[in-house]
């Protein structure tokens, strides 16, 4: 490249220099900030999730403890009076607002050997064959009472799993009566041996209720589901106990949330990144194991709004350096200039020589480079001054 002046050779070579080292910089700086804050920011929002998996791990845990404080006061009962256990069962529920309901069932004459004298004595929470099988509930929104017939009093998984494992279960959601509902249910056992079950019901309405209490920045949301991924809490209730997590992924073509419901199911957390599930918006999901019972916490939280603040701080940066090469550019002219000046200077004064005046001079304002060529100049021209004399 030709240059017309030292100056531009200059304002090139040290701009491009100068600007070329700043560049690199802000490229390695914005890279370290950039992943600082994405670290913190994900690093927060799983906390916030781990969070709000223990506040649900202490809901669920409250409703556990009262199936089976229930399952060790009738492990215990000694007075073998029907109706003392409907008096019990409605004492729990009564005082504890959050339950749908409370049950007990017994395998048939396992509890006093009398169900023949008790049948269709409903008040007793005896069934058409006498079995025990009270239960209080507000599936209709007001407490009331039943004994479960025959047909459905030990046939669901609520009796069954408990029966073949001697161990307690957290249901996943079902359908009971046009409800949708989660049971916590215990074993009942004699000398190790088992005689029937008792638990507490709870709405998926309740949870999903403390669910949509959750609000994270200006539209994040949470969902709760449970250990095979069905929605137990969402924003949209038409999910509740009908879609999970795989049916969603399926529908939505998303293998993300395919990957979430697995690492849900296995008691793993993580973070994900899915654009399906809301169109048009990139969201976040960062999930938590919820233990006692091995379901999933969510939060869902839009990429713009969770990098807000870290690509405000970007932007910042990015214009200090803008700024910064804009000031070094004015800086490398500015002192171009002052160096040149002197040159260009003695570049007139040989001009003028050459057309034949001999009395320029050159101003001695410095020691330095400069100031020597400027009184070697001058020497020079004296010099010639009395050549021209003498010549003369």
């Amino acid at each position: 490249m030709k240059y017309k002046s030292i100056k531009s050779r200059m304002v090139f070579m040290i701009g491009v220099s100068l600007i070329t080292v700043l560049i690199v910089s802000a490229i390695i700086i914005i890279s370290s900030v950039n992943k600082a804050q994405t670290d913190a920011t994900n690093n927060a929002a799983t906390e916030m999730a781990k969070q709000y998996a223990n506040d649900f791990n202490s809901l669920i845990v409250k409703n556990d403890a009262i199936a089976a404080t229930l399952q060790n006061y009738l492990n215990n009962n000694i007075s073998k009076n029907r109706f003392e256990i409907v008096k019990v069962l409605k004492e729990v529920i009564e005082k504890n607002t959050g339950l749908l309901g409370t049950y007990a069932t017994y395998e048939k004459n396992m509890f006093d050997g009398k169900d023949e004298e008790f049948k269709d004595d409903s008040k007793s929470g005896s069934n058409e064959t006498g079995r025990v099988s009270p239960y209080w509930n507000k599936l209709k929104g007001t407490l009331e009472f039943e004994a479960v017939n025959e047909e459905l009093s030990i046939v669901g998984d609520y009796y069954t799993i408990p029966q073949k494992t001697l161990k307690q279960v957290i249901l996943e959601p079902y359908l009971y009566e046009g409800v949708m509902m989660t049971s916590f249910a215990y074993p009942l056992l004699k000398d190790g041996q088992f005689i029937g079950i008792v638990g507490a019901d709870v709405s998926l309405d309740e949870l999903n209720n403390e669910v949509n209490k959750i609000k994270v920045y200006d539209s994040g949301f949470g969902a709760l589901v449970s250990n095979k991924g069905v929605f137990v809490g969402y924003k949209d209730k038409s999910y509740l106990g009908k879609e999970s997590l795989s049916s969603i992924a399926k529908k939505l073509n998303a293998p993300e949330l395919e990957k979430m419901a697995s690492d849900i199911q296995a008691g793993i957390g993580g973070m994900i990144e899915t654009d399906k599930l809301i169109e048009g918006t990139e969201l976040l999901a960062f999930y938590q194991p919820v233990k006692k019972n091995n379901w999933g916490l969510i939060l869902f939280i839009p990429k713009d709004e969770i990098f807000a603040a870290a690509n405000s701080i970007l932007n910042y940066i990015i214009i200090i350096f803008v700024l910064a090469t804009l000031l070094i550019t004015g800086l490398v002219y500015y002192i171009s200039g002052k160096i040149t000046e002197p040159i260009n200077k003695a570049v007139d004064a040989i001009k003028e020589i050459s057309t034949g005046d001999l009395s320029t001079r050159l101003a001695v304002e410095s020691e330095d480079e400069i100031g020597v060529m400027s009184e070697t100049f001058n020497k020079f021209t004296d010099g010639l001054r009395e050549l021209v004399k003498i010549l003369h």
